[in-house]
């Protein structure tokens, strides 16, 4: 159980350190922004928790010009926690996302990327809505942007 607990802890150092050093860079891209022709340049970072709809929805990206998504396979904290042991009352919200976990068709999501125009924000947010549905609902997922300090690449010209 010891060693569990240490996974936990890790965990949660983990977690806290991404947290720094994504609070870092979004005080210094703030103070400084990459302008290209169409504005600011973003980075839009959405987890999808609903994997079989990636498809419809890179096509939906791509017809609406918005290309250069990059997709990795990742796993919530949630879902993480459900493989070790430990005691239910060592963490205190256990008890209320337990009965989320019973449903094996989610253990999985997927964590896109893609640096977008200042002008390509509303389309992006609004195509995503329109495939994946509602994100104020359980295990849609959760998409954020990010005020970039450099972005130099093929596409993101205007």
């Amino acid at each position: 159980m010891k060693g569990s607990l240490t996974n936990v802890g890790l965990s949660f150092l983990c977690a806290g350190f991404y947290i720094l050093t994504f609070l870092h860079l979004y005080y210094y891209a703030l103070h400084a922004g990459v302008e290209r022709n169409g504005g600011f340049m973003k980075l839009f970072v959405l987890i999808l928790n609903q994997t079989e709809k990636l498809d419809d929805l890179m096509v939906s990206y791509a017809k609406e010009e918005i290309c250069g998504a990059t997709i990795l396979d990742s796993t919530g904290m949630v879902r993480e926690l459900s493989g070790l042991r430990f005691h239910e009352e060592e963490i205190p919200f256990w008890g209320s996302v337990r009965k989320f976990l019973n449903n094996e068709d989610h253990k999985k999501s997927k964590t896109i990327f893609t640096v977008i125009r200042d002008d390509q924000k509303d389309k992006i947010i609004r195509i995503t809505e329109e495939v994946v549905g509602d994100f104020t609902k359980p295990d849609t997922g959760i998409m954020f942007i990010i005020p970039l300090d450099f972005a130099r690449g093929k596409g993101l010209e205007k």
